[in-house]
């Protein structure tokens, strides 16, 4: 037969569970997607901007906010690019930038799981973008490539918005550029944003009663 305990502890964690989750919602395209995707983020969105110098590299560490560690790893050179001006850049003095025709995956790991991730992708004049998490959640080809040039040019300025919010956690945002045989051109990333999931109030309820639960039942034995 279930104590009192017992039952305050199964019904807590149905009421952690019972949740449905919805689907994710995506915003991409036009750069002014931006703000219905903070909208729906809600809360405070930490800002990545890839201002900080790092040498290139197939993976990259950052720390948007001070808060949450990044890790972007690839199959090509991730390099930073500070030119200006440049249609590369989209908010401060540098961003996370790759030749296209050199890498076809950039994979976005999380340390805090996340609910929103959202970020410029400038410059995609060559290959499309296709989208997937560690959720099996996916998109293919979500942003598409404007070949305005054989060589692409300061006229090419395909530059999109990628973002989603979910009301699951996930860790891990995979992007995979099509085409790779696409030769010439620089796609670059600039200004991520990303909401971490808090531990949710239940959890630290949960945590709090069962160490009121042991400290109680000690107590009970020691009388």
């Amino acid at each position: 037969m279930k104590t009192p305990v017992n039952w305050f502890c199964t019904l807590l964690l149905l009421g952690l569970s019972s949740g449905a989750q919805a689907a994710p919602v995506y915003f991409f395209s036009a750069m002014t997607d931006r703000v219905p995707f903070q909208i729906a983020a809600g809360g405070s969105l930490l800002l990545e901007s890839f201002e900080d110098p790092f040498a290139d590299g197939t993976v990259q560490q950052f720390t948007a906010g001070g808060a949450a560690d990044i890790t972007v790893t690839s199959d090509g050179n991730l390099n930073r690019w500070t030119s200006l001006p440049s249609r590369l850049i989209s908010d401060g003095n540098a961003s996370l930038a790759f030749p296209e025709g050199d890498t076809s995956i950039v994979s976005f790991s999380f340390a805090t799981p996340i609910s929103a991730f959202g970020i410029d992708v400038l410059d995609l004049n060559f290959t499309d973008m296709s989208f997937a998490d560690d959720l099996g959640n996916s998109l293919s080809n979500v942003l598409l490539k404007d070949d305005c040039g054989p060589a692409g040019g300061p006229s090419c300025t395909n530059r999109q918005f990628f973002g989603v919010v979910n009301d699951q956690a996930f860790s891990e945002v995979v992007l995979t550029f099509l085409n790779p045989d696409a030769t010439g051109g620089t796609v670059s990333f600039d200004r991520l944003e990303i909401a971490p999931v808090p531990v949710p109030a239940a959890v630290w309820l949960f945590g709090t009663a069962l160490v009121g639960l042991a400290g109680f039942g000690r107590r009970k034995k020691s009388a």
